[in-house]
């Protein structure tokens, strides 16, 4: 991807996005699909990002902006088919390392989560 003119100036507007303050876009300590998860740092956060992006919210503020961008990417860089996907990919991984890093997930899922977790289990 970083030879792609102009991607690197695209990650550092997905990572500007995710790092707004969004009231909608925070952790929450809803109980995933399987309680056991709940010990599982990456499964959960995974399950946060997978609720967000359903949402309306996510796709109109966040996901289309990104795609339009990866296929603007792709065609600035001659790149042809669906190749836009999978820079729009990236750019929402980027999006979303950013997103838990202002959200500080982590310690969020460590002091609201897990020890919950335990308890449960």
């Amino acid at each position: 991807m970083q030879d792609i003119r102009g991607y690197k100036t695209a990650v550092a507007k997905a990572r500007r996005m995710a790092r707004g303050n969004d009231g909608w876009m925070v952790p929450t300590t809803d109980d995933p699909r399987e309680p056991e998860s709940r010990t599982d740092y990456g499964h959960w956060i995974q399950e946060e990002i997978e609720g967000w992006e359903q949402t309306d919210h996510f796709t109109l503020l966040y996901g289309t902006p990104m795609a339009e961008v990866a296929r603007d990417l792709a065609d600035k860089n001659g790149l042809e088919g669906e190749y836009w996907i999978e820079i729009w990919q990236n750019l929402k991984d980027e999006f979303w390392d950013a997103w838990a890093e202002k959200q500080q997930a982590d310690k969020f899922w460590s002091d609201n989560i897990r020890d919950q977790a335990v308890c449960v289990a």
